[in-house]
């Protein structure tokens, strides 16, 4: 008697999550559906999806096939066609809102987040309320995410805490949703050992915090032959009197060679002000010295 793989076994748990989703048995069969396992976690439940087409070009004619996947840990967009994939994935805690548009025998639905704006057209009008409705009730869930504040435990090398609150400038580096690694010199400030920096809410930085909250930074000192490097997790401050004082203490005017200007994150015109909360879960101090 053959033995089930793992693999087939995870398949077939996969095309039933989706036909409980709603979705049809021939949907359950096309090339993005059949992909979704590679996707999947095990663990990982898909609680509601829906497949449908996007538009990828203008025309009548320039729809793919896509399809929105909401599991009880994230929610995933994917497109895979022979040769082609792309795949993003979100927390619920950075989606803004939906839209359904009734359209003949199907629905469209535009899931709306802090990354971009998703929309899946001609799907079937059951799978994208049931959608619908779920995306909302994790929103609920996650409207008060968890709140990370410094381990008491948190073994810190001596002199870090010092060298971190005599400087303000570092590299932040952040995972993008292709997995490649971006860095980028921000200014911070420090309350409470935790350090806070302000960026626009469409910068890359931004965007990828939203997806991945893991982050870390890297502070130099030449002239003493000093490095820290810091493992964080990043999360936007929403406490209206923190947000006040991280920002005051960061965007002000500074002396560069050409004279006094403020930071340059004040250069960038698009989008509103966020401010990021980073509690830092491992240190590493080098002195050269």
């Amino acid at each position: 008697m053959s033995k089930t793989s793992p693999e087939t076994v995870h398949s077939e748990k996969v095309r039933n999550e989706l036909k409980r989703a709603g979705l049809s048995h021939l949907a359950t069969l096309r090339f993005t559906s059949r992909y979704l396992p590679k996707v999947i976690h095990a663990g990982e439940t898909i609680d509601a999806a829906i497949f449908g087409h996007h538009k990828n070009k203008e025309g009548l004619l320039n729809y793919s096939e896509g399809i929105l996947v909401a599991t009880d840990q994230r929610v995933i967009y994917l497109d895979h066609r022979p040769g082609f994939t792309t795949m993003d994935e979100m927390t619920y805690e950075i989606i803004s809102g939906i839209n359904i548009t009734e359209a003949g025998v199907g629905s469209s639905l535009t899931l709306f987040t802090k990354i971009g704006n998703y929309t899946i057209s001609f799907a079937r009008r059951a799978s994208v309320q049931k959608f619908a409705d779920y995306i909302e009730h994790k929103r609920v869930d996650t409207h008060q995410p968890a709140q990370y504040v410094p381990d008491p435990d948190l073994s810190v090398p001596l002199g870090a805490l010092h060298f971190l609150k005599t400087h303000d400038i570092a590299v932040l580096s952040t995972v993008e949703r292709s997995g490649s690694v971006s860095g980028a010199v921000v200014y911070y400030t420090v309350f409470n050992d935790v350090l806070y920096i302000v960026t626009k809410e469409h910068t890359r930085k931004a965007r990828n915090i939203y997806s991945n909250p893991q982050v870390a930074l890297t502070i130099y000192d030449a002239a003493a032959l000093q490095e820290l490097q810091i493992k964080a997790v990043a999360q936007v401050e929403t406490d209206p009197e923190m947000k006040e004082k991280a920002f005051k203490r960061i965007i002000y005017p500074r002396t560069y060679d050409k004279g006094d200007d403020s930071p340059p994150v004040t250069k960038i015109h698009n989008g509103a002000f966020v401010v990021f909360q980073i509690t830092p879960v491992d240190y590493a101090f080098s002195d050269f010295n």
